[in-house]
């Protein structure tokens, strides 16, 4: 069985304006106002590649003067109890 690699992808604090548009857009329109930080993620799941591999991939999935990535093996089991 293939490891299966999960890649998150994240705005640097500072460059995430689409996230600050969205976080405005959620209080002024409805309403939300306890809303205090709102982050937006990317989320890739990577099969049939080495670590090293999905890590030098990482490249086509990020910029890398404005994003932060993740990069770790996924695990089934422990998603399924979020669904």
């Amino acid at each position: 069985m293939q490891a299966v690699y999960r890649v998150v992808v994240q705005r640097k604090e500072g460059a995430n304006a689409e996230a600050t548009s969205l976080k405005e857009e959620l209080i002024n329109n409805l309403k939300i106002k306890e809303l205090t930080e709102l982050d937006i993620a990317n989320i890739y799941d990577i099969e049939g590649m080495t670590e090293e591999q999905v890590k030098n991939f990482t490249s086509v999935l990020a910029e890398p003067m404005v994003d932060k990535v993740t990069v770790g093996e996924f695990n089934k089991r422990a998603d399924k109890q979020y669904i």
